[in-house]
């Protein structure tokens, strides 16, 4: 397929699937290709384009979800949900944080859900 306008993977993909998510899930979609500024108080939170997690909105989330927690404890989920381990598999990784801690169990509840909804599964590379 000749690249232009018309048949730009950002309009076909990117922007229907965008355009999903807030209509039928009531996210919010942002357009930040070269137009992010980084920084705490920036377009998304982030440091840089290499940062793929939204610690901000994910702090936000969980403390909306866990209401009862304390900072320090929304301090230490973020970092164990956001913590490398590159010796694992993705799905190790992830069954660790979510069996690990029952503090996680609404936030975990909560994230299938939404996974299921929008059609998303997740596969062993293995």
């Amino acid at each position: 397929m000749a690249f232009t306008d018309i048949n730009s993977e950002d309009r076909l993909i990117q922007k229907t699937f965008a355009e999903h998510l807030q209509n039928v899930l009531g996210w919010e979609s942002v357009y930040a290709w070269n137009e992010e500024t980084f920084g705490p108080d920036g377009t998304l939170g982030r440091t840089d384009t290499r940062e793929v997690v939204l610690a901000r909105d994910l702090r936000a989330a969980l403390a909306r979800l866990n209401p009862q927690l304390p900072p320090a404890a929304i301090a230490e989920a973020v970092q164990k949900m956001t913590r490398h381990d590159f010796s694992r598999s993705l799905i190790q990784q992830d069954y660790e944080v979510i069996t690990a801690d029952d503090r996680l169990d609404k936030l975990a509840a909560d994230f299938v859900e939404h996974c299921a909804r929008a059609g998303v599964a997740w596969r062993s590379r293995n």
